[in-house]
């Protein structure tokens, strides 16, 4: 429903001449991933006032989603898988690997984010074909994990001040964007 509703659209935007004849498959990922934005949010947002893990949904999602947008990651062959691990991840986290993340040594939760941020500094992008990345785009997004592993390790020296269990969020976060990064050229 969703490819189709963007086929639809792309090839009116096609017929108006406001994309061109290259530019169609990047389109209609393009609409795709704004619908399922929009009702991955939802979905979330219903979560969060079911649950009240407010601070949780918020630090996870943070995290995991300004580095998937720079690194890629995972991509299931259909929306509706997409959709159901998207939002079983935020529950997942957030119900029941966090709450146990919780209980470990703060020690240790430092040393596994050290190694995360170590990770995502060196990880290669893994984006779908569909996006059709110059290597300038591909530099840009390079760097742009590299900024933002120093800039979210900034962040959470301030955040373990302030609540271990708000870091312990941003960690899972790392953890996620790295298993769904590494596992980016898979897909079911």
């Amino acid at each position: 429903m969703i490819h189709a509703m963007s086929k639809r659209l792309t090839k009116t935007f096609f017929a108006n001449g406001w994309i061109k004849d290259n530019q169609i498959d990047w389109c209609i990922y393009s609409i795709e991933k704004a619908i399922s934005w929009c009702f991955f949010s939802t979905m979330i947002l219903i979560y969060i006032v079911v649950s009240k893990k407010t601070m949780e949904v918020i630090f996870f999602t943070s995290v995991f989603c300004l580095f998937r947008r720079h690194l890629g990651g995972y991509h299931t062959r259909h929306h509706w898988t997409c959709q159901i691990l998207s939002v079983g991840l935020v529950v997942a986290i957030c119900s029941l690997i966090g709450p146990i993340a919780e209980k470990l040594n703060f020690v240790f939760l430092l040393f596994a984010n050290g190694c995360a941020l170590i990770i995502l500094f060196l990880i290669k992008p893994s984006f779908p074909k569909q996006m059709n990345l110059t290597s300038d785009e591909e530099k840009f997004h390079k760097r742009k994990v590299k900024e933002l592993v120093v800039a979210c390790a900034g962040m959470q020296c301030l955040i373990a001040l302030l609540s271990k269990n708000a870091y312990v969020y941003t960690l899972l976060g790392l953890i996620a964007v790295i298993i769904s990064v590494t596992n980016g050229e898979r897909s079911f």
